[in-house]
């Protein structure tokens, strides 16, 4: 059905001088502290300091749509502004973090509490991947009005600062116009989701929109990386490459010249162009099919280092463009948390993703990394949850030999690293080790194909693991806790289709997979005890301040050197309390390390 109506308003007060700023923030002041205000944006680009605000406009129930061009206005006149998003008010955005950020970094913060329409629509459709949470499409929705985007393109890249014209207004005071009636639309409907479904996603919402000021504050702040021993690394793994490819071209015959590599998947490496009577000849192999022949092949030693590194080399590069996007300006990596997205329900995490990185640069090295700088005379303290997806597992499964490890103080990681060795699996300690953690880290376990796991282990950790191994350990954690057998049994039932996160109490989207449910039940909850976390610290003196990076499992804090160990023990009992109070049913453990080889910035 087209629609019904275009978006169109009369009562729209433009401004581009000093003078009618101050009279409409003189007017907007006058309306009651309690009357939520509807804020948004309009820049050159998304990367703050680099890109500048262009437009603010603002919608307050009982005036006019206020459609400021403050790029026109003198930096110095802008004062009246600044006190008035000051105030404490109740603040209605379109994806807030964005707005949240551009303001602070043009000295214009915004204070009050928040509603975001894109994350309440992201919470109402959750795990719909084919839904569009922009404002279009959430304004049709809901109040079937189309709104014409053409002229949000002729903002990006705009260096002209020329005034506006009528079509460019009409779109920017469209853009605040619906917006209280769409944040109150989309909330009525998630009360009816949590009366009739026993859900709690209005108080999910609030908690998401409280932990977004944060958010944007790290985003904005950035952090400096340790570019010197990347390139360090990179040439170590570069050099040591060349030479394992020469071993291995000096193993081929001269019919196939060079072994072209395809690195997707261990086991499917040697391009199909070779016959499997020239792959049998090359290597030296016994007859067989052409699986069984390149199964074969990635047993041989050369060809499993050789894999180890690239894969090392790959994640390497991946570093280098990231920071390759350091803003010119600050000079600093500004990331980017992921928010409501699909059946993930989590906001936290950065797509900048240090930690995969450093735990391959201690796979290769055996040594820790740090890859983010601090200020001279600053330590960086790393605050974890040891184990936390695994304790979360208990939780939900509530597999009874693992509860009791856990209430006597058995980490049931060693556990399964001495079942490996009494097994005598064919791995190193380090590699037993890892193995182990990777298992608990929410694969393996809750995904029957042993495939994921050894594909995840290759890609994050550079570790190559035959499907022997990984098929003991599966065998050996089913004797170990039988009950997490018969937990993957039951997921696609309706009492693990119903159960809530830890606080968010979402239900799953009737198209939901059973992996989505099982990933769900461990990140959706390890995300929301990790916000928890940063919300403690956060709400210490100086606490926003000292958070440098956020995680998917951990966060970074900036600390004195001097006073880094204090703080280290005086986090881990104030988050373990914290942590107890919040979820009794759960012994979440604390670890705060502090990396003794950061550089300073």
């Amino acid at each position: 059905m087209p629609p019904q109506n275009e978006a169109k308003r009369s009562d729209v007060v433009y401004v581009d001088s000093a003078a009618a700023l101050h009279l409409a923030v003189h007017k907007l002041r006058q309306r009651p502290l309690f009357e939520p205000r509807a804020v948004d944006t309009e820049t050159t680009g998304a990367r703050p300091y680099f890109d500048r605000l262009k437009v603010v406009q603002i919608a307050v129930r009982g005036l006019p749509i206020y459609v400021l061009q403050i790029e026109r206005i003198p930096k110095s006149d802008w004062a009246p502004l600044r006190e008035y998003l000051a105030e404490s008010r109740l603040n209605v955005l379109q994806n807030a973090k964005f707005d949240l950020k551009m303001l602070s970094a043009e000295d214009l913060p915004l204070n009050g509490s928040i509603k975001d329409t894109c994350l309440r629509s992201k919470l109402l459709h959750l795990g719909d991947s084919v839904y569009n949470h922009d404002l279009g499409s959430i304004v049709y929705e809901h109040l079937k009005v189309k709104l014409d985007k053409d002229e949000q393109k002729k903002f990006v890249g705009d260096e002209s600062r020329a005034p506006l014209t009528t079509e460019q207004i009409t779109y920017c005071a469209a853009d605040v116009e619906f917006l209280e009636a769409l944040v109150e639309i989309i909330t009525a409907k998630l009360e009816r989701k949590d009366q009739f479904e026993g859900s709690k996603i209005v108080a999910r919402a609030q908690r998401e929109e409280g932990f977004l000021p944060l958010l944007a504050a790290l985003e904005l702040r950035g952090f400096s990386v340790n570019e010197d021993a990347l390139t360090e690394l990179e040439q170590d793994v570069k050099l040591r490459l060349e030479t394992i490819e020469k071993v291995l071209v000096g193993l081929l015959r001269p019919n196939l010249k060079q072994l072209k590599l395809n690195f997707g998947k261990p086991v499917a490496f040697i391009p199909t162009k070779f016959t499997e009577q020239e792959l049998q000849t090359a290597f030296q192999l016994e007859a067989g099919t052409e699986a069984e022949l390149l199964k074969g092949l990635v047993k041989m030693p050369q060809i499993a280092l050789a894999l180890e590194h690239r894969v090392l080399l790959k994640q390497l590069t991946l570093c280098q463009q990231t920071v390759a996007g350091v803003n010119p300006v600050t000079g600093r990596l500004h990331p980017q948390h992921n928010q409501v997205e699909k059946m993930s329900g989590v906001m936290s995490g950065s797509r900048t993703r240090v930690e995969p990185l450093e735990n391959l640069a201690q796979s290769y090295r055996k040594v820790p990394l740090c890859l983010l700088q601090v200020n001279p005379g600053q330590k960086l303290l790393r605050v974890s949850f040891p184990e936390l997806e695994l304790r979360l597992l208990a939780f939900y499964s509530q597999e009874a030999q693992l509860l009791e490890d856990f209430a006597k103080g058995v980490s049931p990681t060693r556990k399964l690293m001495q079942a490996l060795a009494d097994a005598n699996v064919k791995l190193t300690p380090y590699e037993r080790k890892r193995v182990a953690e990777a298992f608990w880290h929410g694969l393996g376990i809750l995904n029957i194909k042993h495939f994921y796991l050894r594909q995840w282990l290759y890609a994050e950790r550079g570790l190559i693991c035959s499907p022997s191994v990984t098929k003991t350990v599966q065998n050996l954690l089913a004797r170990l806790y039988p009950g997490l057998s018969r937990f993957h049994a039951e997921i696609n039932k309706r009492r693990y289709r119903d159960r809530c996160t830890l606080l968010g109490g979402l239900r799953w989207w009737k198209g939901a997979s059973d992996r989505d449910v099982r990933h769900f039940l461990v990140w959706g909850s390890s995300d929301e005890v990790l916000k928890t976390a940063v919300g403690t610290v956060k709400d210490c003196p100086e606490g926003t301040d000292r958070i440098v990076f956020l995680n998917q499992t951990s966060f970074y804090i900036s600390s004195p050197a001097d006073q880094s160990k204090a703080l280290a023990e005086q986090l881990e009992l104030q988050l373990s309390a914290q942590l107890t109070q919040t979820y009794p049913q759960i012994a979440i453990a604390v670890q705060a390390e502090i990396f003794q080889n950061c550089n300073p910035a």
